[in-house]
């Protein structure tokens, strides 16, 4: 019986072949928005996991990735033919890795080729077996073998379930319809990917065996190289330079059983056949572990006599460690994914539709055949709640209801979503199982809050699966719309944005009887693009005529088009703005890049430049190959014609390539400091130290999460997370005294409450979008007349989840109107007074009414700088206006609203050298100029030349000393600083001049005056010492009792005379109560205030205090 099944699972394939590839690309390469917590596909049921274990840091780096996908359709699924029986891509039960690196012959009609994008996607292509043609001599046939170039045609299944927006990116570089298989004789087979990699596989033998990847000439020039062991196991990958010679990144891969072909029989030695061990270029380690389950072909039957399914059950690396299990007594499937364990007990669990049970987790639905198409699909999925592993629960987080079920070219589908608060989503697919709408609902309201809809490109069509409108609805009503137009390569040639964008068109708009928005009279924003032949973008036209315009790198070994920048052209009004070349080395590495302001394509062409800003990276020729060595930044001296350093960086770098030594040099290229860093061994940052020697300490825990911060005063934070890595206390400690913040959060992780280091509890009520519409501190709170009330705060929000009304503790509403680029356009205060917006359809703000009906009009350039700003009256009578002149970088005059004009300068490297103040009849009335130090700091200013002003700084820009000076050089005054660990001032050195008469005549002497401070770790200001010696004293008590029995902070200031004033502040941190002591301790004056619930002062008792006794 079991024998027979299987053989029928396979004779059946075929009929299915269309609906398995329209399944699996709605599965494996679906739209983000189908996607449920990032893991359940709404549309098709299945499981979408992706992992990513490793990441190897490197000129070209490389990542270890791991995917499951369970597509849930036909039972045939559970074995799936390649190129022979002892081959299944189904072995491992729906997980995988390394697809990419087979192409799988597949004997059927037609006969085919297999090939797997580096992302999961499934491509197939009609695979032509070389025979000799009649007549042919054999010796003219073997020939043909070796030589013919054969361009394989896409196998035509592909388009069902595709969709352009999987990558996020949309253009053709990401549309795997690009992809091109091209057979070189019997023996090799070239994959160019969308994105310009050529993807070279190789087979030692012909007939029906598959293909291997030898090696990726990526777009850059760089390649991946793949190396096998005798049983096509990879057991090595690394990435290099484009002649080889320079290895930048490296993964090696060892079998516990190498050997792992698959046998009629499997004995129980063979269980652990695909267990392997990952090791990085900086011997990190990393095992996966399989083990085997049979398959169910009844409730009570196991077929033990076909290969078993081989499960991933654990990944472990040195402090890490994953677990999975399975539910295995899946008849007629391989078993499916149940419990994710990640560490500390971090895990989740799936639930799925099984034949004969009740599924209680969706309130009983009761699969009752197995034709019934929710069988094996996910009916719910779990998280595990609470602080720690001793102290938690297992609640449903999502419950998925499939209304209607599509099938391929037949009908479409729906599915319900039921969130842990009982909030809807419900994703409608259309017969090809791409999305055509997903609507959203509040518990409770039978009306969607907002919605989307999404229209493809039409079926059959070379566009199919290219998304061509996305609308977006608040509640029933369309509001803004997006409209791609493609070429047929998949490149975006125009995107287009309609609804109001100016905020005077209709907030609404009209859809035809196929959901397509009636444009006509609609506002739009567009932007336009064009792409070179290998599909780089060319150029980018902006709604207000900017266009830039990029080119690409040549290969220095190929001499093909890389997708390195070479140029990028700023252009306005057919002129160029701004200019940027990039040269690289032999390794396609990048070594300089220029910025400037030239008018001409020819980089040496200096007409019109008035600043040219330049960067120069030294790759390193040792270990690791390629990162920066040395990284210098340059300007154009055009007096002596050449140019001058401004800054340079060395690094060092750590085994796994991370930074940990930035030495900093200045524009003498003399070694000014070292910053340096340390990591842990998952690259968390763990220590630094900036450039004057202050440290950082942080520490995480097992899951990355950050566990501890020593800052640079010792001030140690210690942070607790729950069981969904969610921040639930941050602690720390400070004279003696703890402080505490706490947080909580519901099972969508939206924090519903945060309780202060006071105690204080402020609640927070979000919505179904995660948006806080009510928050509510638990503190009564005193209002003007001394009585207690409630301090709540309202928020309403649009289906795009915009605040549009915002409703204060004391029942007072501002309400606020958007357009499509969510800025306001309309605000209504409570007193009805009203603000208003007008925009340019390119964006920036047009017009601004304010509340007595003034209006400010701007005008910009083709940056979208203001250039003019005119102010009207309410009666459109001129009122005065503001101007503003550019050049290409930075502001270069300014003209007030009395005609006064302040003009600036700048110095070849960008710097401001002067700031001169003009009447508006030319009349110079002010003038500052500014010098530089070596590390770009100002040293200088000289004002009206008259007075100079010199500043003496450390290495991180702190004035350390600062003297005044007259144009002559006569010191006027001098003061010097210290600071402490925080940056606050805690030492002052005045310099006085003092004049004394002595003997008939004048002396000068210099007399020191210092004054001291101590700030605490908060930063506060809490003793002082003036130049007499005389201290003043500030105590603070974060947690001082009140009359009311609230925590709240309290402030003694001392000064030297021992008067006091006493500052007992609310839980809002307003100042409440004041109070004046003299040195006895009596009071001689005091004063209460009162607020309302908006923070108002409403109210203040004073009170004076005779100070005899």
């Amino acid at each position: 019986m079991p024998r027979l099944f299987f053989l029928f699972i396979f004779s059946i394939f075929s009929l299915f072949a269309d609906d398995f590839d329209a399944i699996y690309q709605a599965t494996a390469t679906s739209d983000p928005s189908a996607l449920v917590e990032g893991c359940v596909n709404a549309i098709t049921g299945g499981v979408n996991l992706s992992a990513t274990d490793v990441v190897i840091n490197g000129k070209e780096p490389l990542s270890f990735e791991r995917s499951y996908v369970n597509v849930i359709y036909h039972p045939w699924q559970m074995k799936i033919q390649s190129n022979s029986n002892e081959d299944l891509i189904f072995a491992k039960a729906g997980w995988s890795y390394l697809q990419h690196t087979k192409a799988c012959f597949v004997d059927d009609k037609p006969t085919r080729l297999d090939i797997y994008d580096p992302n999961g996607g499934l491509l197939r292509f009609k695979y032509k077996r070389f025979e000799r043609e009649e007549k042919e001599k054999e010796r003219d046939f073997q020939q043909r073998k070796k030589t013919e170039v054969i361009e394989l045609p896409f196998y035509e299944g592909y388009r069902a379930g595709y969709v352009n927006t999987s990558r996020q990116a949309i253009n053709a570089r990401s549309n795997i319809k690009n992809t091109r298989a091209i057979m070189h004789g019997d023996r090799d087979v070239l994959v160019i990917r969308p994105d310009g990699t050529k993807s070279c596989y190789h087979r030692d033998k012909g007939g029906k065996t598959s293909y291997h990847l030898t090696h990726d000439e990526l777009l850059n020039g760089n390649k991946i190289h793949y190396y096998y062991d005798k049983f096509k196991n990879v057991i090595e990958i690394k990435t290099t330079n484009p002649s080889s010679s320079k290895e930048y990144s490296k993964i090696n891969f060892s079998y516990e059983h190498p050997n792992i072909k698959c046998i009629s029989k499997c004995e129980k030695d063979h269980r652990y056949r695909y267990d392997f061990e990952l090791q990085t270029k900086d011997s990190r380690k990393f095992t996966f572990k399989y083990t085997t389950k049979k398959v169910w072909v009844s409730n009570t039957e196991k077929n033990d006599d076909d290969p078993p399914f081989f499960i991933l059950e654990n990944i472990n690396s040195k402090k890490y460690f994953e677990k999975i299990t399975y539910h295995d007594r899946v008849v007629g499937f391989y078993p499916l994914l149940k419990d994710y364990i990640f560490p500390n007990e971090r895990k989740c669990k799936f639930k799925y539709y099984f034949r004969g049970n009740k599924n209680p987790e969706v309130g009983g639905i009761e699969i009752l055949s197995g034709d019934d198409p929710r069988e094996k699909r996910v009916s719910a999925l779990y998280g595990y709640f609470g602080k720690n592993k001793d102290n938690y629960s297992e609640a449903i987080t999502h419950r998925f209801f499939y209304d209607k079920t599509a099938s391929l070219d037949k009908n479409s589908g729906s599915t319900r979503v039921e969130d842990a608060l009982g909030n809807l989503t419900i994703y409608h697919y259309s017969d090809r199982f791409r999305l055509e709408r997903v609507q959203n609902y509040q518990r409770g309201i039978p009306t969607p809050y907002n919605q989307q809809v999404f229209i493809w490109g039409p079926k059959e069509d070379v566009q199919e699966g290219f998304l061509y409108w996305q609308i977006f609805f608040d509640k029933n009503n369309a509001i803004k719309a997006k409209r791609n137009v493609y070429d047929n390569r998949g490149n975006v040639l125009h995107e287009i944005l309609y609804g109001n964008i100016s905020g005077k068109s209709e907030e609404f708009f009209s859809l035809d009887s196929n959901s397509v928005p009636i444009v006509d009279n609609l506002e739009q924003n567009t932007k336009s693009f064009s792409y070179t032949p290998n599909d780089l973008l060319k150029t980018e036209l902006h709604q207000n005529g900017l266009l830039i315009e990029h080119s690409y790198h040549n290969n220095n070994i190929t001499g093909s088009t890389t997708d390195l920048p070479s140029t990028k052209f700023v252009y306005y009004n057919n002129e160029i703005k701004q200019r940027t070349f990039y040269k690289y080395d032999n390794d396609n590495i990048l070594i300089k890049q220029i910025h400037d302001d030239g008018s001409s394509v020819d980089e040496n062409d200096l007409k019109n430049v008035t600043r040219r800003l330049i960067t120069k990276i030294k790759p390193r020729d040792a270990e690791p190959y390629g990162l920066p060595d040395i990284l210098e930044e340059y300007y154009w001296n055009f007096d002596e014609r050449r140019e001058e350093l401004l800054r340079k960086e060395k690094y060092v770098y750590s085994p796994t390539y991370k930074v940990i030594k930035k030495t900093i040099f200045d524009a003498n290229d003399e070694e000014k400091y070292t910053l340096e860093f340390d990591y842990d061994e998952n690259d968390n940052l763990i220590f630094e130290k900036d450039a004057i020697g202050r440290t950082c300490q942080y520490q995480y825990d097992i899951n990355n999460n950050k566990t501890y911060e020593k800052d640079v005063l010792g001030k140690e934070t210690f942070f607790v997370y729950d069981l969904c890595n969610r921040l639930i206390e941050k602690r720390f400690i400070y004279n003696g005294k703890t402080y505490l913040e706490e947080y909580e959060y519901d099972k969508k992780h939206n924090k519903i409450s945060q309780k202060d280091s006071k105690g204080n509890l402020t609640l927070f009520t979000p919505d179904a979008a995660g948006n806080i519409v009510e928050t509510r501190l638990l503190s009564k709170i005193e209002e003007t007349f001394g009585n207690e009330e409630d301090l709540i705060n309202y928020f309403s929000y649009d289906g795009l989840s915009r605040q549009i009304e915002k409703t204060d503790a004391l029942g007072y509403a501002t309400k606020t109107e958007y357009n499509i680029f969510d800025k306001p356009t309309l605000i209504t205060y409570p007193d009805g007074t009203k603000e208003e917006n007008i925009y340019n359809l390119d964006g920036p703000l047009n017009t601004h009414i304010d509340q007595e009906g003034n209006q400010a009009k701007y005008e910009y350039d083709y940056k979208q700088r203001v250039i003019s700003k005119k102010i009207y009256s309410p009666k459109n009578d001129f009122l005065q206006e503001e101007s503003f002149k550019y050049n290409a970088f930075d502001l270069i005059s300014k003209t007030d609203t009395a005609g006064n004009i302040t003009k600036y300068s700048y110095d070849r490297a960008g710097r401001k050298t002067k700031e001169e103040f003009f009447s508006k009849d030319g009349q110079i009335l002010s003038k500052k100029e500014l010098f530089y130090d070596p590390l770009g700091f100002v040293e200088k200013e000289i004002e009206a030349d008259i007075f100079v002003v010199i500043y003496v700084r450390d290495d991180i820009g702190r004035v350390k000393e600062k003297l005044n000076q007259n144009i002559n050089g006569t010191l006027l005054s001098q003061i010097k600083y210290e600071y402490d660990d925080h940056d606050n001032k805690k030492e002052i050195k005045t310099y006085v001049t003092i004049v004394e008469e002595k003997d008939g005549g004048k002396i000068k002497r210099t007399q020191e005056v210092t004054e001291k401070r101590l700030h605490d770790i908060f930063g506060r200001l809490i003793k002082t010492i003036d130049p007499n010696g005389k201290e003043a004293n500030i105590i603070y008590d974060d947690f001082y009792k009140n009359s009311l029995g609230e925590t709240v902070k309290q402030k003694k200031l001392e000064n030297a005379l021992q008067q006091k004033i006493i500052t007992t502040y609310d839980i809002l941190d307003r100042g409440k109560v004041i109070e004046h002591l003299n040195p006895h301790g009596k009071t001689v004056a005091f004063e209460e205030k009162f607020y309302d619930l908006i923070g108002n002062l409403t109210r203040q008792v004073s009170s004076l205090y005779s100070d005899f006794e």
